[in-house]
């Protein structure tokens, strides 16, 4: 148990540092397509932080399973769902910040509204499985798969996309956020959802 727990103590705050730099670039994102200021700076700021400090304490809820006893999975699933208030905070200020702006539909704004919804489908299947009643059911199911892909596919993927056509075109005076590179960005969201809900209710029916 010692190497298991040391793997997963650098391995779930390294989740989130992948995450963390594509949260900021489509906080640049939604603000820009927007065309307001992001809501809520300071609020997004602190969110950040509070993952930062959080994610070093939640690596536990992988073994929920593995007999650590009640008490440590009750502090370890708190924590779990605690973290998701850093999250949420963020994904409702992009919201407000995109409420009643001059929204502009080109193709790194497409890939930021793919990650949005991708993104909060997967943080809602991360709470459930912080509940260790739950967990002892969907543990190493596909569920889980589907909860990981739906995250890191549109955080670290998603976020890489949206910040090429965001920024190469700029240096390069290229029109990759032109009409004509719209449609590739709504497949890999529809492909990412699509087989996420099939390996979720497969779990389900299991």
């Amino acid at each position: 148990m010692m190497f298991v727990n040391l793997i997963w103590a650098w391995g779930h705050p390294e989740v989130y540092i992948l995450v963390l730099p594509a949260f900021g670039l489509f906080s640049e994102i939604f603000s820009t397509f927007s065309s307001k200021p992001l809501f809520g700076y300071r609020s997004m700021v602190a969110a950040t932080l509070f993952i930062c400090v959080v994610s070093f304490t939640v690596w536990l809820h992988h073994f929920f399973t593995m007999g650590a006893g009640a008490n440590v999975n009750a502090a370890f699933g708190i924590a779990t769902s605690v973290i998701a208030v850093g999250t949420g905070v963020k994904i409702y200020n992009w919201m407000f910040t995109m409420y009643g702006g001059r929204i502009r539909f080109d193709t790194p704004m497409l890939w930021a509204l793919g990650f949005i919804t991708t993104f909060t489908v997967g943080g809602m299947t991360g709470v459930l499985l912080a509940v260790p009643a739950a967990d002892f059911v969907l543990h190493n199911s596909m569920f889980l798969v589907a909860h990981f892909h739906n995250v890191i596919i549109s955080g670290v993927l998603f976020g890489a996309f949206a910040g090429y056509t965001f920024w190469f075109p700029r240096p390069s005076a290229s029109g990759c956020t032109r009409a004509g590179a719209r449609p590739p960005s709504g497949s890999p969201c529809s492909a990412s959802s699509s087989s996420s809900c099939r390996s979720t209710s497969s779990a389900c029916r299991a």
